[in-house]
């Protein structure tokens, strides 16, 4: 048994008619309420269809994208590229970690910026490397954003929660230091 599923949108002179046909094709349907005729529109549907894919594939949501890797890697990859390494120590228990997250890594600005410029880490400090890392490096607030030559040395640290555009600011003084 076939379940046939149609939307209608009423555009005034025209009825638009989104559904699935027999053939379990999307099909796109205008039928003019002055001839009572119904056009098949298999161009339209597709060319819509296709706007459809390129807007949603357009739209890019820039964030600070971290990379899986261990310290050691990612020395390796900064000096490929040049670029400067941030190593976000965080705790889960950490409100200012989550905050970071969900405001200031979520920025456009920041996002582009960081993923130019950095190779990003994200390091629990309770776990793993973390342990290691946060005790050799000091830390003793979370969070932690330390900052690393293409050598592994410290060039730059930030102590706690900034919003967007102060972070971005902090991300320029480290690619300065660098």
């Amino acid at each position: 048994m076939k379940v046939q599923c149609n939307i209608f949108i009423d555009l005034g002179e025209l009825t638009l008619i989104l559904g699935r046909n027999r053939f379990s094709y999307l099909s796109l349907y205008l039928r003019s309420r002055k001839t009572n005729k119904t056009k098949y529109m298999k161009k339209l549907g597709i060319f819509l269809g296709l706007m459809a894919l390129m807007v949603s594939a357009s739209v890019s949501y820039s964030e600070v994208h971290f990379k899986d890797l261990a310290f050691k890697e990612a020395l390796k990859e900064a000096s490929k590229g040049h670029k400067v390494i941030m190593v976000d120590l965080y705790t889960d228990w950490c409100g200012w970690c989550k905050r970071l997250d969900r405001d200031t890594y979520s920025d456009d600005n920041v996002g582009q910026y960081a993923d130019e410029n950095f190779v990003s880490l994200k390091i629990n400090a309770e776990k793993g490397e973390g342990i290691d890392l946060a005790k050799n490096y000091k830390v003793n607030g979370y969070p932690t954003i330390l900052f690393f030559n293409e050598k592994g040395e410290e060039i730059h640290r930030l102590v706690g929660y900034q919003p967007a555009a102060k972070f971005k600011e902090t991300l320029e003084v480290a690619v300065h230091n660098h």
